[in-house]
């Protein structure tokens, strides 16, 4: 079952991919571990493939200077979340704090410190 749900995640990311760029994905954005990955982090195969609809459709000109890479989906999500395009789960406070903590990383006002 797990298999059926990362081949259908990777085979929705492949038909976003060829309609918003015409070609389609290198073979390495087709890694089964990043599909397994984002259905992780979203909970399920159908959040997941409603959150790469959501990073395709956006008119944001950030994604198409960074690629859609299957591997830019992580920060794509950041970036979804800090402009409001997906909204986080969880009780009212997580959910404002992943909200303000997306919004900061989109500003870059946090720098790294060593």
């Amino acid at each position: 079952m797990v298999n059926d749900s990362v081949e259908r995640v990777l085979e929705h990311y492949r038909w976003l991919y060829v309609a918003r760029l015409g070609k389609p994905p290198r073979r390495r954005d087709l890694d089964p571990v990043l599909a397994r990955t984002l259905i992780r982090l979203c909970g399920d195969a159908e959040t997941a493939i409603g959150i790469l609809d959501i990073w395709f459709e956006s008119p944001d000109p950030w994604y198409e200077r960074h690629g859609f890479a299957l591997d830019h989906c992580f920060s794509a999500i950041n970036r979804l979340v800090g402009t409001g395009e997906i909204q986080p789960t969880g009780p009212p406070a997580v959910r404002d704090a992943v909200r303000r903590f997306a919004a900061l990383l989109i500003e870059r006002h946090l720098r790294l410190v060593r």
